[in-house]
């Protein structure tokens, strides 16, 4: 029996191929998965599934559906999208050192009967030659760029969890993609607010000038990666700074929301004073919380954040005037995110600008079944997301697991491309691919 894999050296963000061979013909492969991110090597993830090898004795995964496992569609990375924990306890550890200096070491058995083989694979976050600065004034990032690179640079702000880590994978897998990319943080980390609240944007665009003064990166153009509440932060600030010629949002929206907390008060202020913004009631998520433990079914913020959108008396205020940017615009949303109403929020966006005639270039793709992707894939597995914060109590972030893994390996080389790409000519007339879903609105 072989076990190959191909190509034998991938980037962490890059999909392989599976194919065992020399197995009697009809037999019953069994496939097995163990991942360990390298900052909680003491989480390790697992994955199994079962085929039944063709009459070669060949089973090629990227072509059949296992007929038991972890999972039961056709994907050829489906033992990676569907990575679940050993344990049941220590979820947050998964959270805390990351960063992408070690690279994913993934171990791939098959067995067939007596025989077994196995491959170890490792998969780097960054490439060769992807050099790094750690910024710690006048705000704090990390600037990823490689040697030859004379591409533009992708601002990666923090989400709502507010910890550089994160965003410090997708910065230096952006930078071994040939992109010069920042990862920037706002609150949370040494010097900066404790809580995400009452930002001032004027620090973000701090950031753009020291990108324009920088000795290797300066006078390139700026282009904005934004993933959850990043996506709200980039879209804002696009809007207000005609430096920014690209967005991609992931998982991002229409609306500036009050800050995290659950207090009154905005996420954002410009030249001191608050960003309008659509305001949650605390009875709202407790009202959620509770129907959730009554029901025994997990619970998500898109209700809370769906009902403020609906009950707001200030809701043009409190829009993203993006049509005011000078951008393109890439939008990626599912639609069951379980952490707030993305896709409506950034449907709402697009015919927005469909109607105002935004003279740019300005597509949403919208992932039925889909949750709250945002991040690339193959990395943080594609089952749905959730944390138990008690008894009855499981905090969600939505959609299948087919869904969720469709998603990330769709949308995450379509933002590559885009922000590889020279921007579109604005003389266009900047209605995106209608497919289905409204005007610029895909719906695979």
């Amino acid at each position: 029996m072989k076990l190959d894999i191909r190509p034998a050296a991938t980037l962490a963000d890059e999909p392989f191929h599976i194919v065992v061979r020399d197995v009697p013909p009809d037999a019953a492969v069994r496939l097995s998965a163990r991942m360990a991110l390298p900052w909680a090597p003491q989480q390790p993830f697992t994955s199994d599934a079962t085929f039944v090898a063709d009459k070669s004795g060949t089973v090629t995964v990227d072509r059949q559906a296992p007929i038991v496992g972890s999972y039961d569609f056709v994907d050829g990375m489906g033992l990676i999208a569907s990575f679940r924990r050993t344990m049941a306890k220590g979820l947050g550890d998964i959270g805390k050192g990351v960063g992408p200096d070690v690279p994913l070491t993934i171990e791939l058995t098959a067995e067939c009967g007596e025989d077994r083989a196995t491959v170890a694979i490792e998969r780097p976050f960054r490439a060769p030659g992807v050099r790094s600065e750690r910024v710690t004034a006048p705000f704090v990032g990390v600037l990823y760029y490689g040697d030859a690179s004379t591409g533009p640079t992708v601002v990666v702000p923090t989400g709502s969890g507010g910890d550089l880590g994160p965003v410090t994978l997708v910065a230096a897998l952006l930078a071994s993609h040939g992109l010069n990319a920042l990862a920037l943080a706002y609150f949370e980390e040494p010097g900066l607010p404790p809580r995400l609240e009452r930002i001032p944007l004027e620090y973000v665009e701090g950031a753009l000038d020291w990108l324009d003064a920088h000795p290797v990166v300066g006078g390139r153009p700026i282009e904005f990666l934004g993933i959850s509440k990043g996506g709200e932060l980039s879209l804002l600030l696009a809007s207000r700074d005609r430096r920014i010629t690209k967005v991609a949002g992931l998982a991002a929206h229409g609306f500036a929301f009050q800050g995290i907390g659950f207090r009154n008060r905005s996420s954002w202020t410009i030249d001191g004073g608050d960003v309008p913004f659509v305001q949650l009631k605390n009875r709202w998520l407790v009202e959620s919380l509770a129907r959730a433990f009554v029901n025994d079914r997990p619970f998500g913020f898109a209700t809370t954040y769906r009902r403020g959108v609906r009950e707001a008396k200030n809701l043009e205020a409190a829009r993203l005037r993006v049509e005011e940017s000078a951008a393109d615009i890439l939008l990626f949303a599912g639609d069951r995110d379980g952490m707030w109403n993305a896709a409506e929020g950034c449907t709402r966006l697009v015919r927005e600008l469909d109607e105002r005639g935004f003279p740019h270039d300005h597509r949403l793709t919208v992932y039925h079944g889909a949750g709250h992707i945002g991040f690339p894939p193959y990395i943080i597995p594609a089952t749905e997301v959730s944390q138990r914060m008690g008894p009855r109590l499981v905090l969600s972030t939505g959609g299948t697991l087919e869904a969720n893994a469709r998603a990330q390996a769709d949308a995450w080389p379509q933002v590559l491309a885009f922000l590889s790409a020279p921007p579109r000519s604005s003389a266009r007339t900047g209605r995106g691919a209608p497919a289905g879903g409204g005007p610029g609105v895909r719906r695979p």
